[in-house]
């Protein structure tokens, strides 16, 4: 396996309790590239985290705002624009640690061989 990525959008806390999942990826596949999605306001705890080669995050906040005032189209532009920065690469496995209905539907937009979660 060469390109990973994680998933965990609404937890502090659980994506810190995602570092033996990235600890052992990287003891069992040492070249892996490590990608974490996460909600913007959890960055600061990313430097924390080991292994994690790269950092998407998505504003979770923007795109409620967007939606509610009923800027759809700007919540879709906002929305395309992350998925773009992470389908610039096809993930030999997603790990999904968010599990609602709405980390599923994004899971279904990124290029990958494999989903879990």
């Amino acid at each position: 396996m060469r390109d990973l990525l994680i998933i965990n959008l609404t937890r502090m806390g659980d994506l810190i309790q995602t570092t033996p999942v990235l600890v052992a990826a990287k003891e069992m596949y040492p070249d892996i590239f490590i990608t974490l999605l996460i909600n913007s306001e959890f960055e600061g705890i990313v430097p924390y985290l080991p292994g994690v080669d790269r950092v998407i995050s998505i504003n979770i906040r923007q795109m409620v705002k967007e939606v509610d005032r009923g800027d759809i189209p700007g919540a879709y532009r906002y929305l395309k624009m992350v998925l773009d920065e992470v389908n610039d690469r096809v993930y030999d496995k997603l790990i999904n640690f968010t599990h609602s209905l709405d980390s599923a539907v994004l899971s279904s937009m990124i290029r990958t061989k494999e989903v879990r979660g």
